[in-house]
């Protein structure tokens, strides 16, 4: 049922993201921004060019929470500020919306990539 219920909150975020446009449209705009290649977005994430060129079209709409930030990291963009930009978060008091919903890991994983902005900032102590 937790499982279940994770999926269902992964693909809502995934859907949600972007409002009426997929994720991918939003990963693609990031991708060609960033000049960044198709080819190396696969080298570095390990997810084949023909996924990357599906999650994009908006074939595969609703990829999984792992590859998206995969894909953030190569584009050197943390999941929790595209989550914030998309209204899951208010950036201003810090509280993040719907947390009940995550799992543990997907709570780690939101805190590790706020360590690493703190570590990036000189901040690793929230100082």
């Amino acid at each position: 049922m937790i499982l279940q219920q994770n999926i269902a909150f992964s693909q809502q975020v995934c859907y949600n993201l972007m409002g009426d446009k997929m994720i991918g449209e939003k990963l693609k705009a990031i991708r060609i921004s960033k000049k960044i290649s198709i080819n190396t977005v696969s080298e570095k994430t390990g997810i084949t060019n023909s996924r990357l060129s599906k999650i994009e079209r908006g074939i595969i709409p609703h990829p999984s929470l792992d590859d998206i930030n995969a894909i953030l990291k190569v584009y050197e963009v943390p999941l929790l500020s595209v989550l914030c930009e998309e209204g899951y978060c208010d950036k201003r008091d810090g509280v993040l919306k719907n947390l009940e919903l995550l799992s543990d890991f997907e709570i780690n994983h939101i805190q590790a990539e706020i360590d690493f902005i703190l570590k990036e900032k000189g901040m690793e102590n929230g100082i």
